[in-house]
């Protein structure tokens, strides 16, 4: 699939000259799988602002990118063995802003998915998100 490609291509790209061991975990085959343009663009842009949370603010040494399709969905996992942080103080707004965590999570919600965080202060992150195909 040309967007599953595109998003390899993306987390090599963007950890190429960093100092981040990255761990790509694709099916070897994955199955024509018919989304919209503007599926296609949300899953695009919950990935990328995933990966450049994690390179902006982790100090992660490790970055895991997995897909996987099981019962009905496709799977996105984006984990790092950085900082972490404290779920409850970050998808509040900020000053009448919202920040990048809650953006991602609408944007999952628009095209019928989720997205669900998992980290805590000293124990990285997990990033989970998928939509029903």
């Amino acid at each position: 699939d040309n967007l599953c490609a595109y998003l390899k291509e993306y987390v090599y790209e963007s950890t190429d000259s960093l100092p981040v061991c990255v761990q790509v975990d694709f099916p070897d085959s994955i199955p024509k799988i018919s989304m919209g343009h503007s599926v296609r663009q949300q899953l695009m842009l919950v990935t990328k602002e995933a990966i450049n949370n994690v390179l902006k603010y982790s100090k992660a040494s490790q970055l895991y990118f997995s897909l996987s399709i099981d019962r009905g969905y496709i799977l996105f996992t984006i984990k790092d063995n950085g900082a972490g942080f404290d779920t409850a103080m970050t998808i509040q707004p900020r000053n009448g802003k919202k920040n990048g965590l809650s953006n991602m999570k609408t944007r999952m919600e628009a095209i019928g998915g989720y997205f669900v965080i998992t980290s805590a202060p000293g124990a990285g992150t997990e990033i989970d998100f998928g939509i029903p195909v």
